[in-house]
């Protein structure tokens, strides 16, 4: 039972009094009395603080319930793109392998899991025509995505299941891959940029001035072509005892013309007369995984790092021909297919569309092999970036006079065999040559 308007109420306990009751027929307070209630207040306790600001309430107060998580990812976004914008490798015509001993290279590529953004982040598309993602006729007509016109840009980081929140993504694993980049052009053109400069990354655009041609060919004669230029640049190597610090840009066509299974790599021959193979494969590991593999592979990173032998390269390439002229995607192809690109393709196709589509022999089989010398990478103390490929075809041309041909006339296999024994017999006599002058000068010094 409620007590009655102005009876007397009892104290409450530990020495607490209950506040005063307004009676029930008491009128509202008017407005002078509230101002007389609040300048009383600011006699007593001062003038309060004003009410906050806009930007505090709408801005800052809701900012302060976005989880941490988004502030740090966007910290990291900015951070890395003011180093880009702040820290640019190529800057002034800079070649990145010039600054360290050849021996240094693969240890630094390794340990830099950012390099491939790092050497493509001023290369591609701007940022607008990024962010409205579009793309050229090319990707249009096959929906794939080459990395642009020139295939200079990464990708976006994705988990490789589909567009789910980029934090708590389903598979972390290849969301790490892609943000350090899998496309193997764009992990070409930042190999090329790194050993040779962006202006030999940039010679076979599109919109280059003077394009850049490469050489190559349709069928497996093309590889048997391009073994025999290696196999001849590696003989006169050894006769001169010094091997030339070569980057070779190759890439795999698929019979169909499309995207299928075609790739791109890159081999870089050491001075010792060992090389890498270096590569990347879209949608599954990247630069840094596949040299990681390789030393699995070896059995330490010494041993990648010092390179493969000649043979072995040769073997690899013996294995590039069995994808030309296969009649069916059998296991031993898969196989073959997998020791040389790191991937295995039935189980990405098992994985992609359960093996239901059917696909052409065409789109699967190889059909052709373009490459060329991109350029011969400097060193420490050699800091000049080198054009070996025009220096072969100066030597190759000189060759083909001395033996009674014309320059433009399309040699046999068994002239070109020819041609190439005859720059491998100019090279030692030539080396010999100079070790005769070296020795001659030696005498007389004493």
């Amino acid at each position: 039972m409620r007590p009655t308007a102005g009876a007397k109420r009892p104290p409450l306990k530990h020495g607490r009094v209950r506040p005063p009751t307004t009676p029930a027929d008491a009128s509202p307070p008017q407005l002078d009395d509230l101002a007389a209630l609040r300048k009383a207040r600011e006699a007593r306790h001062g003038v309060p603080k004003p009410p906050p600001s806009s930007l505090l309430t709408q801005v800052l107060l809701p900012l302060a319930a976005v989880p941490a998580k988004y502030f740090l990812l966007a910290a990291a976004v900015s951070f890395s793109a003011w180093r880009l914008a702040g820290s640019d490798p190529l800057a002034g015509g800079a070649v990145p392998a010039a600054k360290r001993p050849p021996d240094q290279h693969w240890t630094h590529l390794k340990s830099n899991p950012n390099i491939v953004r790092e050497l493509t982040a001023n290369a591609g598309r701007g940022w607008f025509r990024r962010m409205l993602k579009t793309r050229t006729v090319r990707e249009e007509i096959e929906n794939a995505d080459y990395g642009g016109e020139n295939g200079h840009e990464a990708e976006e980081p994705d988990d490789g299941v589909g567009y789910s929140g980029r934090f708590g993504a389903r598979d972390q694993r290849m969301f790490m891959e892609t943000l350090r980049v899998t496309r193997c052009v764009t992990t070409q053109s930042a190999l090329v940029a790194y050993f040779c400069g962006a202006a030999i990354q940039h010679d076979q655009d599109h919109d280059a001035v003077n394009p850049k041609g490469f050489y190559g060919g349709y069928g497996r004669d093309a590889v048997s072509q391009f073994n025999s230029t290696l196999s001849a640049f590696h003989a006169r190597g050894e006769a001169a005892g010094n091997h030339e610090r070569r980057v070779y840009r190759l890439g795999v066509g698929s019979e169909d013309g499309q995207a299928g299974y075609a790739h791109v790599w890159t081999i870089v021959t050491l001075e010792s007369g060992h090389f890498y193979w270096l590569q990347s494969f879209i949608g599954h590991y990247s630069l840094i995984s596949w040299m990681s593999t390789v030393e699995k592979q070896v059995g330490s990173s010494a041993r990648a790092a010092a390179g493969m032998d000649l043979a072995t390269l040769q073997g690899k390439l013996a294995l590039l021909q069995t994808l030309f002229d296969f009649d069916s995607w059998t296991e031993q192809t898969n196989d073959a297919y997998l020791a040389l690109f790191h991937v295995d393709m039935i189980q990405a196709r098992s994985k992609r569309d359960g093996l239901t589509k059917h696909e052409r022999v065409a789109h699967q089989r190889l059909g052709s092999l373009s490459w060329d010398v991109a350029c011969t990478f400097p060193t420490p103390d050699e800091p000049e970036v080198g054009n070996a490929d025009g220096a072969f075809l100066k030597e190759m041309r000189a060759a083909m006079r001395s033996m009674g041909m014309h320059v433009g006339e399309q040699p046999t296999k068994e002239q070109a065999e020819a041609i190439m024994k005859k720059m491998i017999a100019d090279a030692a006599a030539l080396h010999e040559l100079d070790e005769g002058e070296e020795g001659g000068a030696s005498a007389e010094e004493e």
